[in-house]
């Protein structure tokens, strides 16, 4: 977007300084900036600084408790007239029989849910996996406007090449990255569970796996109400 929109200032912020890493190769440029933030401490910016802020994948970062406070502090910087949107998933992939019994294996019944192996992990940590189906909720309680949200299917490893192939580099990162917890909550081996995963990885793309993703947007009124 920054190369799209030279004349357009950007910043990115993240908890950790993985922002360079990410580019590899490539010089990002003069129009785009990132900074290393931790949302929860407070953005180190002005009041209404932005005229567009996304929030990208990272609601499953915060607890039940703490997103109602990250979503008052991303409107806060939004200027009178501009827009915030959240784009994100609930953390279960859908696929066929491999997939599900990894993602899904041994599920367990808790407060009268029956939850995955992930949002019992999520759970564990005070994170509720479906607050994202109703962020619009909260942008209606800060008097945002123009209020639009839907959810749409991600398709991982198949379809387009230039989405496939994400999503399913996606799915192994992810795969990588919760081997720990989910050895831990299955009961596997790495091993096991390394065979477990790269057949699910492989079943996915026959079986047109795919993300529920959820997207939220809304304009703050000129005349700003937002607290």
């Amino acid at each position: 977007m920054a190369n799209l929109y030279p004349s357009s200032t950007f910043t990115g912020t993240d908890l950790v300084d993985a922002f360079l890493d990410s580019l590899g190769s490539i010089t990002p440029p003069l129009n785009l900036t990132f900074q290393v933030v931790d949302t929860l401490k407070g953005l180190p910016f002005p009041d209404a600084s932005f005229d567009y802020v996304v929030q990208r994948f990272g609601a499953l970062s915060f607890s039940e408790l703490q997103l109602p406070g990250v979503i008052r502090e991303l409107a806060r910087v939004v200027k009178p007239g501009g827009w915030i949107e959240f784009v994100d998933t609930d953390a279960s992939p859908h696929g066929g029989p491999l997939l599900t019994e990894l993602w899904s294996k041994g599920a367990y019944l808790i407060i009268g849910f029956r939850l995955s192996q992930v949002n019992l992990m999520l759970t564990m940590r005070d994170i509720n996996a479906t607050k994202i189906q109703c962020l619009h909720e909260d942008l209606f309680e800060l008097g945002f406007e123009q209020i639009t949200y839907n959810q749409v299917l991600l398709p991982i490893g198949w379809g387009p090449s230039e989405v496939g192939s994400g999503t399913a580099r996606n799915l192994t990162r992810a795969h990588d990255s919760l081997k720990p917890q989910m050895t831990l909550v299955l009961g596997i081996g790495n091993s096991e569970f390394d065979r477990m995963a790269e057949d699910a990885e492989e079943e996915s793309k026959e079986s047109k796996a795919y993300w529920d993703i959820y997207y939220t947007f809304g304009r703050k009124p000129e005349i700003s109400n937002v607290e």
